[in-house]
């Protein structure tokens, strides 16, 4: 049976694994994100600059990070691009000054590395230092592809 939007919206494909109709590539992790400001007392680049290099060094040299994560990255939001992002019209920007997005296999290995000793123990206070906590959010997804 065919859903309300297939009915709406007749579509011949260019990529024939793009189809309705193919089967989706599941991969094999989640991918959690989490979306941060920065402290209102710190200037954008004191937060860039700490979150680039010092942040993501605890983060990654605890051992748990190599044992449980399978990728990593920063994406950095500065006032700059966020005005130029308001040219484009009628989307609603994303508030934030930066996300990271950390890849596991499971549920559990995230809980894992999160829960470790090591990294607890690292980051103890740190992420104060840089980020307002209670504007942090999170988003956590399992990915496909077609």
């Amino acid at each position: 049976m065919a859903n309300k939007i297939t009915n709406l919206v007749e579509h011949e494909f260019t990529f024939p694994q793009l189809d309705r109709e193919a089967t989706p590539n599941y991969q094999p992790y989640l991918k959690m994100s989490f979306y941060f400001r920065k402290r209102a007392d710190i200037t954008h680049q004191e937060f860039h600059e700490h979150w680039q290099t010092v942040h993501a060094d605890l983060a990654t040299s605890a051992a748990p990070f190599a044992q449980y994560v399978t990728r990593y990255t920063q994406t950095h939001q500065t006032p700059e691009l966020k005005e130029k992002l308001q040219k484009f019209g009628n989307m609603q920007m994303l508030d934030f000054d930066g996300c990271s997005e950390i890849w596991v296999r499971s549920y559990e290995d995230g809980e894992k590395f999160f829960q470790s000793e090591e990294y607890v123990k690292a980051m103890a206070g740190r992420s104060r230092r840089f980020l307002d906590l209670l504007g942090t959010t999170t988003l956590i997804s399992s990915s496909y592809r077609r």
